[in-house]
């Protein structure tokens, strides 16, 4: 009995490792490529077979691929943890970036959307929807996320001062705050104002953004000091 209670602790044992030996190499290798720079640490990652990587391994390797602008390595990437783990983290807002960087905006705004369901004020990703409205020249879903980016920064950042137009609406569902949207400005008039945060970006100096204020509180009808908020945070986003 002794013998047969050894044998079998002996071979679960056996098994247990061979189960979780890969899980355990994985970190390992994780922990040593995380000690690099970034470019070394994708080199290794991206020399490990992705079937051998954890899930954080994966996530890494794909944010280091849309830095190095390699998207179709990081869409690659994606599958594989959408494989492993579906809608894991911010992985539907990662795909967007690839595909609005490869210049598919419409791929990239049905993921964004999608991801806009999970999380709505995640500001990355309301920030890469005004872009591509901008892109595309739509100005109802412009002034959608427009607005609700401007709901995100009033929770990530509460000591904003926040239109009280904005807050009346910011917890609405997206038809109700597009129907909004419509009412408040007509469609010439967004076109215009998408135009100016277009363009703003690059007028840097002073009496040019003040200009670039004024005319944009006077198509959204909101007041000055809010209109240069919007040209100094939203600017440098639209151009992108």
């Amino acid at each position: 009995m002794p013998i047969q209670t050894g044998l079998l602790a002996a071979l679960t044992l056996a098994l247990a490792w061979t189960i979780l030996q890969p899980t355990f190499s994985s970190f390992k290798e994780y922990a040593k490529a995380k000690t690099l720079p970034p470019m070394q640490r994708l080199d290794r990652l991206q020399q490990v077979k992705p079937r051998q990587l954890n899930i954080y391994s994966l996530y890494d390797r794909m944010a280091m691929e849309l830095l190095q602008r390699d998207n179709d390595s990081a869409l690659s990437t994606g599958a594989l943890i959408e494989e492993a783990i579906p809608n894991y983290r911010a992985l539907l807002y990662r795909q967007a970036v690839a595909y609005a960087q490869k210049g598919e905006l419409e791929k990239a705004k049905l993921k964004a959307r999608e991801y806009q369901q999970q999380d709505m004020y995640y500001m990355d990703n309301n920030k890469l929807l005004i872009r591509i409205a901008i892109k595309q020249q739509e100005p109802a879903f412009f002034l959608e996320q427009l607005i609700m980016l401007w709901a995100s920064i009033s929770i990530e950042r509460p000591q904003e001062k926040l239109p009280a137009y904005l807050w009346q609406i910011k917890n609405l569902d997206s038809a109700t705050i597009q129907h909004s949207a419509i009412k408040r400005i007509d469609q010439r008039s967004a076109l215009t104002a998408m135009a100016i945060m277009g363009k703003a970006s690059a007028d840097s100096s002073h009496t040019q953004k003040q200009r670039n204020s004024r005319a944009l509180a006077a198509i959204l009808d909101i007041p000055n000091n809010e209109a240069r908020y919007l040209v100094d945070y939203m600017a440098p986003v639209a151009a992108r």
